[in-house]
């Protein structure tokens, strides 16, 4: 079996070409998600087989903001808000912001999520590190991958990923609105929500 060295990974990771995530392979490996700034913010691994770089940096971009879907989570802030939609009307309602969250207008959320998602592809980066499976076994190459990832991971926290958000500019999210009453009136909906959600958290 070939042994990586998690330095030479991280290396690579860090000064490789960054990619469109539309322009991404699916192939598998390790990744690197890069914020609008171009500063790192996470490290990854892409252990599923259903789930190659571009299925899995698109849940990143598209997933639930309640989980470990980087992107998503980073960029869910102000006008770019949104709850992620509970259906079931019993866990809703063991959510601690339930009074918050049942304003949340689904029109308003996922306009908001659809333009958020856009702009993630377009000004965010992502670079890889392929690591072919061969021979091994899909329960062997998760360890691989996982033990790998754990690695590189435990190195670059120490130093070099960026831990502090810092959202879009508002001159950018109002360039995506494109002078659209309707995104507009999502964004300042949503904006709300945020701002009542946090009132709500810190006090």
């Amino acid at each position: 079996m070939i042994t990586y060295s998690a330095e030479n990974v991280l290396e690579i990771l860090l000064s490789s070409e960054k990619i469109n995530p539309n322009d991404l392979p699916a192939s598998h490996g390790l990744y690197c998600l890069w914020d609008h700034l171009e500063r790192p913010i996470y490290i990854g691994e892409t252990h599923s087989k259903s789930q190659g770089y571009r299925s899995r940096i698109g849940k990143h971009i598209a997933g639930s903001v309640d989980m470990k879907h980087m992107f998503s989570r980073w960029y869910n802030l102000g006008p770019l808000f949104t709850f992620h939609e509970i259906k079931d009307p019993i866990k809703l309602k063991r959510k601690p912001d339930y009074k918050i969250r049942i304003k949340q207008e689904k029109k308003n959320a996922s306009l908001v999520k659809k333009i958020k998602n856009k702009m993630i592809r377009d000004l965010c980066t992502v670079t890889i590190y392929p690591i072919y499976r061969g021979e091994l076994s899909e329960a062997d190459y998760h360890k691989m991958l996982l033990n790998i990832e754990t690695n590189v991971v435990d190195i670059a926290r120490k130093k070099y990923l960026s831990e502090n958000v810092i959202p879009f500019k508002n001159e950018i999210i109002e360039r995506y609105a494109n002078d659209c009453t309707r995104t507009i009136e999502a964004f300042f909906a949503q904006d709300c929500l945020f701002k009542e959600y946090l009132s709500e958290v810190t006090t």
